[in-house]
């Protein structure tokens, strides 16, 4: 059957669907001697792009619905093998985020729902770990050491590192408070073992720390975690609020801070950290917004979370494991690198070598 096209009105065709006649076109121009092919195939071309544009509009909805279809299943099969019946695992950044004020709706339940007014900042802190085997126990209180270890650690670092330092001659004139603390917390920063444990205001810093993708083989096969403290209502285990003002976070070197937690053991008063201010504003502190909790000088030191009262003022986010990488790229898309966190020449080197470029740079 041929599609044809009648001009003036063929009677017999005219009304006849079977043989494709143009029903789009005015019907008061098929009678009219004006009525030209052209207008005709007009008409016809412009109808061939509505059908088109249409179409490729359904093309792109069944892609991307499709498309939502695949990452939705790939994420409900990720937490059927990589949940293991944990609840809330993190697959990406933005569940991350939910999570967190799903904590901090936690940790903060009581005072949100008071009506009293809030006499503090409501805040969190976020420590991110590698494995979530790893318990959240300072460094020198892991393996064979214990808080004896201090004195001894302190000594050797005083007579080998301080002519390394910048302004080792400001030592000797500290007070003995400034002193302990500014020795406490250099040596924590280049890794010897302390009673300090590093923490951060920043979630996505944690978070970037958790899902580093430098691991151990053993780290590797695990999934990350990332632990929430509320530091008010742990400093309120110490009944602070007796020497502070209510929800005041102390620095390390306020006097009060050394009574309860400087190098002497007594183990009547302390067997919890405290959350604290440091007394070094290194680069990298201030890079990580580093803050910090310090563990009593107690022989036998309990991980936090297994302390009694851990769940008023810790919570945890698993974050799966095999995800890492993919992790790590939505951090970086937000402008987050590893290497804005260690800033050296060291970390400078290694994201410029790491950033993509064209395989023909210009000459």
């Amino acid at each position: 059957m041929n599609n044809r096209y009648y001009p003036y009105g063929d009677s017999v065709h005219r009304n006849d669907k079977n043989r494709f006649y143009p029903e789009w076109y005015h019907p008061e121009g098929l009678d009219s001697p004006k009525t030209t092919v052209t207008n005709f195939h007009d008409a016809k071309s412009s109808a061939i792009k509505t059908i088109s544009n249409n179409m490729t509009s359904v093309k792109k909805d069944f892609f991307i619905s499709n498309s939502a279809n695949i990452v939705s299943a790939k994420i409900s099969s990720k937490k059927a093998i990589s949940g293991d019946g944990t609840a809330g695992l993190v697959h990406s950044v933005e569940e991350y985020l939910a999570a967190i004020n799903d904590c901090y709706s936690q940790l903060w339940k009581a005072e949100s729902d008071s009506a009293l007014p809030l006499k503090y900042n409501s805040k969190l802190w976020f420590r991110g770990l590698k494995s979530e085997d790893y318990s959240l126990i300072p460094s020198i209180a892991r393996d064979s050491y214990n808080v004896e270890y201090e004195t001894i650690f302190i000594s050797k670092f005083k007579s080998k590192a301080l002519p390394y330092l910048s302004e080792p001659s400001s030592f000797p004139f500290a007070s003995a408070v400034e002193s302990y603390w500014g020795l406490l917390f250099l040596m924590q920063h280049y890794g010897i073992p302390t009673r300090l444990m590093d923490w951060s205001e920043d979630a996505l810093v944690a978070l970037l720390f958790a899902t580093d993708t430098f691991t151990t083989e053993a780290e590797a096969a695990k999934n990350a975690e990332v632990w929430c403290l509320n530091p008010v209502k742990l400093n309120q285990a110490y009944k602070f609020h007796e020497f502070y003002p209510p929800g005041y976070i102390p620095n390390a070197n306020e006097p009060k801070v050394y009574q309860l937690f400087g190098p002497q053991e007594d183990l009547s008063k302390n067997t919890k950290p405290c959350a604290l201010y440091g007394s070094l504003n290194s680069t990298r502190i201030m890079a990580q917004k580093g803050v910090f909790t310090v563990f009593p000088y107690n022989a036998n030191l309990t991980a936090f979370e297994k302390l009694p009262d851990s769940a008023t003022y810790l919570s945890k986010i698993v974050i799966a494991g095999d995800l890492r990488s993919d992790i790590t790229e939505q951090l970086r898309r937000y402008g987050l690198t590893r290497a804005q966190l260690i800033p050296n020449l060291a970390s400078v080197a290694t994201e410029i070598t790491q950033e993509g470029f064209y395989s023909n740079p210009v000459k």
